[in-house]
């Protein structure tokens, strides 16, 4: 598989201990706002392919990828792995599952 499923423990270990995640939220801008984990960016999905560029700078990094159930999240990661992303990870279950909300 080109990305790793992750729960929310794992997740939470590789926010403390790497500095240079990246948080890729690829929920609606109206989710995002709603709620989101600090320091993430969000580019909705449907925007992703358009707008990948502004990712470039971080090919190299751990880039995990996060939205509410972990089914666009999946799509992300395979979008980026088609660019050339290689550090991907997917937020199993999403936000629901990390925020308590299901």
């Amino acid at each position: 598989m080109f990305f790793e499923n992750i729960d929310k423990v794992k997740l939470n270990n590789m926010i403390k201990e790497n500095k240079n995640i990246v948080l890729l939220d690829v929920r609606e801008n109206y989710e995002f706002k709603e709620k989101n984990i600090k320091n993430s960016i969000n580019i909705p999905l449907h925007e992703l392919m358009f707008r990948v560029d502004e990712l470039y700078e971080y090919k190299n990094s751990e880039i995990v990828c996060i939205c509410s159930g972990g089914k666009r999240s999946m799509i992300a990661c395979q979008t980026l792995y088609e660019e050339g992303f290689l550090n991907l990870y997917n937020l199993e279950k999403g936000l629901n599952n990390y925020f308590n909300l299901i």
